[in-house]
């Protein structure tokens, strides 16, 4: 006779089978008849392929729940990261200007004559305090960036004088280089609504890309409005980029075959923060190249200054 429980006091017959992951018991599938030996060997390929499942879906849910866990510790860790580096940016910057002001001070000469020698090394100290002055900015806008902390302050941009204005700042790197750095506007250009800080440095980060690739030729800059967005160029003569490296161009922290570069190296943010600029105002950033016959870079912004959303 079957085994009388008192929970289930019309039982006649069961069939119970393991459920098994890997060679740990999770638990035990049972089944219940009112009839005697209801089962067939049918019954009990059918219960132990349902038992399988019932093991992986248990799994699954596991791996699920230890995902969740695993992704709320790298949040908070991301956000700790992000919220140390504008912290250390803003620390360092306060020494640094110090150090560049200095500098400055030593140049102009109040403190004394200089010698050759003496004016050849403090242009030196001055020149790597800016340079390492820009490496923190660049960390600085990329952890504002990504800690959400970046609202656009939409204004009527002169296209014009926003190039002027770049191009003017970015002359000496050219002509120290002597690369032509110009600039073409469509007559149809004149304004676009946009953050005009925010346009700058897009602008200003791909020129200067631009410059730093390039050892001989030029750097056109032209724009034009087109399907009632403001498009941009900037075109090289420099050393080309490999059909493989062109997804990592706007990668953080990575960068393209920087030993053919300028000694200095950079943080490889420069292009990721254009990007992520470009995609606050809803637009679109990217590029053409072929090895040894140059760049050119592109972005378009909406024409009345649509806002993206931060993904």
């Amino acid at each position: 006779d079957f085994l009388h429980h008192p929970l289930l006091p019309e039982t006649r017959a069961g069939l119970a089978v393991p459920i098994l992951l890997g060679d740990s018991l999770l638990g035990v599938l049972g089944v219940q008849a009112r009839t005697r030996n209801r089962f067939s060997d049918d019954d009990v390929q059918v219960q132990k392929t349902l038992a399988s499942q019932v093991a992986v879906a248990v799994q699954n849910a596991y791996l699920y729940a230890e995902q969740l866990e695993t992704s709320a510790k790298l949040r908070t860790v991301d956000r700790l990261k992000t919220e140390f580096l504008a912290s250390m940016s803003h620390e360092l910057r306060t020494p640094l200007n110090s150090i560049i002001g200095f500098a400055d001070v030593l140049l102009s000469g109040i403190d004394g004559e200089l010698s050759d020698r003496m004016e050849e090394d403090i242009n030196l100290i001055r020149t790597s305090g800016y340079h390492l002055r820009d490496l923190i900015g660049d960390i600085l806008d990329m952890s504002k960036i990504e800690a959400g902390r970046v609202e656009l302050q939409y204004e009527t941009v002169n296209v014009q004088k926003l190039f002027e204005d770049v191009v003017n700042s970015a002359r000496i790197s050219a002509d120290k280089k002597e690369i032509a750095l110009e600039y073409h506007l469509e007559d149809d250009i004149d304004t676009i609504v946009a953050d005009r800080t925010c346009l700058r440095q897009i602008l200003w980060n791909i020129v200067g890309n631009a410059i730093k690739f390039t050892d001989e030729g030029s750097v056109k800059i032209s724009a034009e409005m087109r399907n009632k967005a403001f498009y941009c160029y900037v075109r090289d003569t420099g050393i080309g980029i490999h059909d493989e490296d062109i997804p990592i161009v706007f990668e953080q922290f990575r960068q393209v075959d920087a030993s053919k570069a300028s000694p200095q190296r950079g943080t490889g943010l420069g292009m990721p923060i254009s990007k992520r600029l470009v995609e606050l105002h809803g637009g679109q950033i990217g590029l053409q190249s072929h090895p040894g016959a140059g760049t050119t870079f592109w972005f378009s912004i909406p024409q009345n200054g649509t806002p993206g959303i931060d993904k």
